[in-house]
């Protein structure tokens, strides 16, 4: 009984009826009782017990994502290759990196395209990558690491639904210089509601040591907790001079979802589309700044949702609609 008292106080200051609440309370437990490794998972991260099926708080809303919200539109997108395309036809006044092989076969990489500056990546995931200047590469290491990544289900041990469906592949794209030195500073956007609340990147100083930046939606460094490892601060950070276009471009892209984060590059002064994820960091991606994380997940309206928008069938169609009436009569947190 303690526990279902703690359980049904995460979520202060709403007004649900009384049916509402045992409807959540018994969808919750059957979430609990078919993932219970995806819940022991969010509570060691978190810290607390997950209200997954009327969420109110912001990773509580990347739970419900994973488990109901399975728009087809993120594995279009979480597809790096489709989404390279996509933003090419829909977005023209963004660049891309040009893409030079794709394949089902990394042995098949002819070894011109290698003998240059070149990133071998694979289209199914996050962090898979090798990077070759001057054709300097061990061929036989590439072709094992990227058969690796093939072999891999990407996204299952977080539950990331988007990149299920995709088909693997690996692919050479240009690797995109700036000054004749690879370009290392990815702008990554988090976009709630149509509009970037902060933005997240990481760079190598001088003395070899990576630093990590948080800016808000001003583009001004804020000097916090870092959430990519435990106990790091980010760093002061001089705001972009692109910073505006930079941020008009995640906008429109973040635009047609009610959550997302768009990375971008900035290559002469131009700005280059990388890719869009739907699961930052596998779902638990954190800012040390109350501000930016309350105006992020208070503007992250899950009515918007492909799940909330389009007509479902059976007990989703119930559900949807049940859902949406309490989040509507009930007070924001």
């Amino acid at each position: 009984m303690l526990f279902f008292a703690y359980y049904l106080s995460r979520s202060p200051n709403i007004r649900l009826s009384l049916g509402d609440r045992f409807l959540f309370l018994a969808m919750d437990a059957l979430v609990y009782i078919r993932h219970p490794l995806l819940v022991r998972q969010f509570l060691l991260w978190q810290g607390y017990w997950p209200r997954p099926c009327f969420p109110r708080r912001f990773h509580e809303k990347m739970l419900w994502r994973k488990l109901f919200d399975h728009d087809p539109r993120f594995t279009l997108f979480s597809d790096k290759l489709a989404a390279k395309q996509h933003i090419k036809q829909q977005y023209p006044e963004l660049r891309v990196a040009n893409t030079l092989w794709q394949g089902t076969d990394p042995a098949d990489i002819p070894d011109a395209i290698l003998s240059g500056d070149c990133v071998v990546k694979a289209n199914h995931g996050s962090g898979m990558n090798i990077v070759v200047r001057g054709g300097e590469c061990d061929r036989a290491e590439l072709v094992g690491k990227s058969s690796r990544w093939l072999a891999s289900a990407y996204g299952k041990r977080h539950h990331e639904w988007g990149y299920r469906g995709i088909e693997p592949k690996v692919y050479v794209e240009n690797l995109l210089l700036d000054n004749g030195l690879p370009v290392e500073s990815e702008f990554k956007f988090h976009v709630s509601g149509g509009e970037v609340y902060y933005a997240f990147l990481n760079f190598t100083d001088p003395y070899g040591e990576v630093q990590y930046v948080i800016l808000d939606r001003q583009g001004q460094s804020r000097v916090v907790l870092a959430d990519v490892e435990p106990d790091r601060i980010s760093v002061p950070f001089d705001r972009p001079a692109n910073w505006p276009a930079l941020v008009e471009a995640a906008r429109s892209l973040g635009n047609p979802f009610d959550h997302v984060r768009c990375d971008l590059y900035v290559v002469g002064g131009e700005v280059y589309f990388s890719e869009m994820t739907f699961y930052s960091f596998g779902g638990y991606d954190w800012v040390g700044d109350r501000s930016i994380m309350e105006a992020l997940n208070e503007n992250w309206d899950i009515r918007r949702s492909w799940f909330m928008t389009e007509s479902q069938s059976g007990w989703r169609g119930y559900y949807a609609r049940r859902l949406k009436r309490a989040l509507e009569s009930s007070s924001t947190v």
